[in-house]
C-alpha cells in the first residue's frame, strides 16, 4: 500500500524518491524479499566413496590387502588435490587422483594394506587428501578386523628370507630319466644366461650327474652375480646313493 511518499511495511518506513533505482529496491524488499536468497558461492566439494569409510571386511595377519576408494567432485568449481598421506607405514597409497577434476568427475585411489603383526585386532587407518575444498583435509578411514596367523600358515617374507632352488644342469634327456625331487631342469649351455634373472639374495643349489660340471659353472660365474650359487658334492650319483628315497624316477 502506497502512503504518501512513503512506504510501511511492519515497523520499517522506507522513504519514497521518484527515481527508477527506489522503485527497484521497493521492488525487492515487496515482492522478492521475503522468499529470496542469495545462492552458495560456487565452489569445489570433495565426496569420499561411502562416505569415507572403507572396510576391507576380515583378513589374515600378514596378507597384502588391495583395494581402492573413489572421490568425487560434487561441487560447482574445479578441485584441485594438492597431495595426500597416510597415517601408517603399513598402509601405501600405489596409485592415486592428482591434479584437479571437474565438477561430477571422480578419481580414483588404489592401495596395499600390510596386515604383517596387526593379527587379533581390529585395525583403522587413514589416508588423509588435502585440496582447495573448503572443508580440507579430508579423512578416509580404512579398517579391516585381522585374523591371527594359523600355525601351519607362513607369510611371504619367511618364505624369501631363505628361498632356495634346486637346479638340475644336465640334459633334459637325463633329467627326465630321474632328478632329485623338485628340482628344476636348466640344461649346462642355458644355465649362465638363465641364472642372471634370478633377484638378489636367492640360494641356488646346483648339480651335474658328478658334480663336475655344477663345480665349474659356478666357479665361471659365482662371483659376477648377487645370487648364492652351490654345487652339490658328487652331483647326482651321491645324491642317489644317499637319499634314494628322494628322487623323480621315469622307470626306464
Amino acid at each position: 500500500m502506497w502512503i504518501g511518499e512513503s512506504f510501511i511495511r511492519g515497523e520499517v518506513k522506507i522513504p519514497m524518491r521518484s527515481n527508477k533505482l527506489s522503485a527497484l529496491i521497493i521492488f525487492f524488499l515487496v515482492f522478492v524479499g521475503p522468499g529470496f536468497s542469495f545462492g552458495a558461492v560456487a565452489g569445489p566439494e570433495l565426496s569420499p566413496e561411502k562416505g569415507g569409510k572403507i572396510d576391507l571386511g576380515i583378513t589374515t595377519e600378514g596378507q597384502l590387502k588391495t583395494s581402492s576408494f573413489t572421490v568425487t567432485n560434487s561441487g560447482d568449481a574445479r578441485l584441485t588435490i594438492e597431495h595426500y598421506m597416510t597415517g601408517c607405514s603399513c598402509l601405501e597409497i600405489t596409485s592415486g587422483a592428482s591434479g584437479s577434476l571437474s565438477p561430477g568427475e571422480s578419481g580414483k585411489y588404489k592401495f596395499v594394506f600390510d596386515t604383517t603383526g596387526l593379527g587379533g585386532k581390529e585395525s583403522k587407518k587413514e589416508v588423509i587428501i588435502f585440496s582447495n575444498a573448503p572443508n580440507s583435509p579430508h579423512r578416509i578411514t580404512i579398517s579391516t578386523r585381522v585374523k591371527p596367523k594359523a600355525s601351519y600358515q607362513t607369510s611371504p617374507e619367511e618364505i624369501i628370507d631363505g628361498f632356495s632352488l634346486l637346479v638340475d644342469v644336465r640334459s633334459h634327456e637325463e633329467f627326465t630319466r630321474g632328478h632329485i625331487l623338485g628340482a628344476t631342469n636348466v640344461p649346462e649351455e642355458d644355465f649362465s644366461d638363465w641364472v642372471k634373472t634370478l633377484p638378489e639374495g636367492v640360494i641356488v643349489y646346483v648339480y651335474s650327474q658328478e658334480g663336475k660340471i655344477s663345480d665349474r659353472l659356478i666357479e665361471e660365474i659365482d662371483s659376477e652375480l648377487p645370487v648364492k650359487l652351490k654345487s652339490l658334492v658328487g652331483g647326482y650319483l651321491q645324491w642317489k646313493i644317499a637319499h634314494e628315497g628322494y628322487l623323480e624316477e621315469s622307470g626306464e
